[in-house]
């Protein structure tokens, strides 16, 4: 057929390049979901016309189908041509149709597949001794599509389409009817690929907030879920279901592994991740980009689809208060400048005030003075305050890392917990957190049992008591009115909210198996740190008022007592008061007295303080002396192994340790490290205890 309009051949060759140019650039926008050309012979049969009576036509097409995404929707756009005959043999009609509309995939069984389509848009037709005529057309119809091999598939598509046409300003069919287009369709993007378009839905994950601080927790708990469903015909096999932040992340993480899914089977897949430590960089809140990636096999095909998703990252400093462990992740024990500070502190400060309740004691009360000589104050921040986010679990608050706090020199209730905790675990002094509502401080152990405790300070109310060992809590707030005070209201804020069941208590070592401690440290920034010997004369003060404040009324009872009868149980008891809190030549005086009368407990009391003066060979004349008397008597074997012990005397201090073990397993618990003989590690763990006395009463 001719046209006699250039218009018509324009049209024609406008759609040949517009479906060309769509094709192109669908299939480079759509990557793996391929977009496919078709070439078909046509035949239609005419459903009838208002103006003449049409045979059956016949004609080509040329079609481009792009799929949208992972979506089952395509796009269509093409051309096609159709030679009608009139009946009676009035002669012929020719039709040229531009348009483009969509196609659904309903199902898909193997290789075959059914899909609903609709498309519209403008035809030209002509017969001979007539002016074109160029208006609407509008159809539908299905499309069955056959696969063979990667990229080649056989599709029938029968349709019914109705060509429009004003007459007396109304809107007629000029023609219509259902036209069978049998064609062969092409991917050329598969050709290379080997791979056909997967069928697997991804949808859009649901993600929690992200905390840099807290992200080695991320590896073992999910922040998310997304939900897949299985959009092929058939059961698919070996899925594999990643999720990856690449700038954060190393490589992908593998976060589910299905033998198989049937067809239409959703799965929701909780989502976690192993972060690069790089994440701490990340000091203003900010969306990442992340990818979800599922591969899969399907017959005899491999395939893999993928969905972007913005995470939401916050910035290192900040967290929420729906877990207050949460709070461990900042205690970086390990920062240069907390070790630095903290052992030269403890360094200095040993031996100044004798021996009062035991190292760990005399050490947390120094360390506590590091924040007052270095300056740092409590300060409430009114855009992030503990007392007012910790109660809505969703809220963020700014929790500043140790060695920022000794930068700022200032911080509020959570910082400075923060920074206590840190310092006192540096030196191995057990930490804890206290949480009562809207206030969380500090906790350190004495690794003291709770009846040395009781028979220790003059009011054992003032301690916490877990599984047995007791706790000195500390508020950490009170920086200027020094360790008393800030032990005496810590206590008192105890007592209350525990009293009311608001009072909560979770051990640093504890909290850090579930929130691990950063790495976040002041490496070669130059850190100010506070005057040591500052530190000293603060605590020397500190630790006089103490013993004072708690020795008085002890030694004012048993001296009392005393008045009537000066019995060697009570003078050893003077003594044992003494002896606590390192007076050692007031004890020493009272378990003499004690003693004269053969008193045990006073016989083993003169050889514990000469092992804290280190004059071994003496302690273990008292003791042997104290054994003569009473043979069978745990603390007195107890005490003989010790000494025995620093005196390389390893098999000797083995069996009286063993024998004590029969006779009273807990009085030996604190010191197994002698059955470890002259190991590496048992006399490490015996410099260790050294300090630790068990005064006979």
């Amino acid at each position: 057929m001719s046209f006699r309009s250039r218009s018509s051949m324009r049209l024609i060759t406008a759609g040949i390049c517009l479906a060309g140019l769509l094709l192109f650039v669908s299939s480079s926008l759509s990557g793996q979901q391929s977009a496919v050309i078709e070439v078909a012979p046509t035949i239609t049969i005419s459903t009838g016309s208002p103006n003449a009576i049409f045979g059956p036509g016949f004609g080509v097409q040329l079609q481009g189908i792009v799929p949208f995404g992972e979506t089952p929707l395509a796009g269509l756009g093409g051309i096609d041509y159709t030679h009608a005959l009139l009946d009676g043999g009035a002669g012929s009609v020719s039709m040229v149709r531009l348009g483009g509309g969509v196609l659904y995939d309903l199902l898909g069984v193997g290789p075959l597949t059914l899909g609903l389509l609709a498309r519209a848009g403008m035809y030209v037709a002509a017969a001979a001794g007539s002016p074109p005529l160029m208006n609407p057309y509008a159809g539908s119809g299905l499309r069955v599509a056959l696969g063979i091999g990667n990229a080649l598939e056989i599709a029938l598509q029968p349709s019914y389409d109705v060509e429009f046409a004003r007459r007396n300003n109304e809107i007629t069919a000029f023609y219509s009817g259902v036209t069978t287009a049998l064609s062969v369709a092409l991917a050329p993007a598969q050709l290379s690929t080997g791979t056909r378009r997967p069928r697997i839905d991804i949808q859009p994950p649901q993600f929690d907030r992200v905390f840099p601080v807290i992200y080695r927790y991320y590896d073992r708990e999910p922040f998310g879920t997304v939900t897949i469903r299985n959009d092929e015909s058939q059961t698919i096999r070996n899925v594999r279901v990643e999720f990856t932040v690449p700038q954060y992340m190393p490589a992908p993480q593998l976060v589910a592994e299905i033998e198989q899914m049937a067809a239409r089977e959703e799965r929701q897949i909780p989502i976690s991740a192993l972060f690069s430590s790089n994440v701490l960089e990340i000091t203003q809140a900010d969306s990442l980009q992340s990818q979800i990636i599922v591969s899969y096999e399907v017959g005899a095909a491999s395939l893999t689809a993928s969905r972007s998703a913005t995470l939401r990252v916050e910035d290192r400093n900040t967290i929420s208060w729906d877990d207050d462990r949460k709070a461990a992740a900042f205690i970086t024990t390990r920062d240069p400048s907390i070790l630095r500070l903290s052992r030269n502190v403890t360094s200095a400060t040993r031996g100044l005030v004798g021996s009062a309740v035991n190292e760990r004691f005399r050490n947390a009360m120094a360390l506590f003075y590091v924040l007052d000589a270095a300056g740092i104050r409590y300060q409430i921040d009114p855009d992030s305050s503990y007392a007012e986010l910790s109660v809505s679990s969703g809220a963020l608050d700014y929790v500043q890392f140790p060695v920022q706090t000794l930068d700022y020199r200032a911080g509020d209730c959570d910082d400075l917990t923060v920074l206590y905790s840190a310092l006192l675990e540096a030196v191995g002094i057990p930490s804890a957190l206290i949480t009562t509502p809207g206030h969380i401080y500090t906790a350190f152990s004495l690794e003291m049992s709770e009846s040395e405790a009781r028979k220790t300070f003059s009011n054992p109310d003032d301690l916490i008591f877990v599984d047995g060992v007791a706790w000195v809590p500390v508020e950490t707030t009170l920086i200027q009115g020094g360790f008393i005070q800030a032990w005496s209201v810590g206590a008192q804020q105890w007592r209350d909210a525990d009293s009311r069941g608001v009072a909560s208590f979770y051990k640093v070592a504890e909290a850090q198996q579930v929130f691990e401690p950063t790495w976040f440290g002041s490496g070669s920034q130059e850190v100010r740190l506070p005057d040591v010997d500052q530190i000293a004369v603060a605590y020397q003060d500190g630790m006089s008022r103490f013993v004072q404040r708690e020795i008085t009324p002890l030694v004012a009872d048993i001296e009392r007592r005393l008045a009537g009868s000066r019995s060697p149980r009570l003078v050893n008891r003077l003594g044992t008061i003494y002896a606590r809190y390192g007076l050692l030549e007031d004890a020493e005086a009272a378990f003499r007295e004690a003693a004269a009368s053969n008193h045990v407990p006073a016989l083993i009391n003169l050889g514990n303080v000469s092992y804290v003066r280190r004059d071994l060979q003496q302690a273990a004349a008292y003791y042997l002396r104290a054994e003569r008397l009473s043979p069978d008597n745990p603390q007195v074997l107890v005490g003989l192994a010790r000494t025995q012990f620093e005196l390389e005397q390893y098999d000797e201090a083995r069996e009286n340790f063993e024998l004590a073990q029969i006779l009273d397993p807990a009085s030996t618990e604190a010191f197994a490290h002698i059955n470890g003989g002259n190991s590496e590690a048992a006399r490490a763990s015996n410099a260790q205890k050294r300090d630790l006395m068990p005064w006979a009463e």
